[in-house]
């Protein structure tokens, strides 16, 4: 037999088992790829952005500096200089 589970039901069981969304989550993920990629290469930030998934490198930039509260090109130069 075949259970269904509706989108809403398994974002909320994602919530209860790990603490936060599946968008947060996702979004997590990407920005600690889009870390390492600015920490150990010299793509692009657009390349960068693409690479984690993100088809619009101006909210890739924006989310990111709302994590960092800088630019994913400052955040290279301070990385790379420690």
């Amino acid at each position: 037999m075949r259970q269904c589970i509706c989108r809403r039901g398994l974002s909320r069981a994602f919530a209860e088992a790990t603490g936060t969304t599946p968008l947060k989550y996702q979004q997590e993920l990407r920005m600690s790829h889009a870390e390492a990629l600015l920490s150990t290469t010299d793509r692009s930030i657009d390349e960068i952005a693409a690479a984690c998934g993100y088809t619009d490198t101006r909210h890739f930039r924006r989310l990111f500096g709302a994590r960092h509260r800088i630019s994913p090109a400052t955040y290279r130069t301070v990385i790379r200089q420690h």
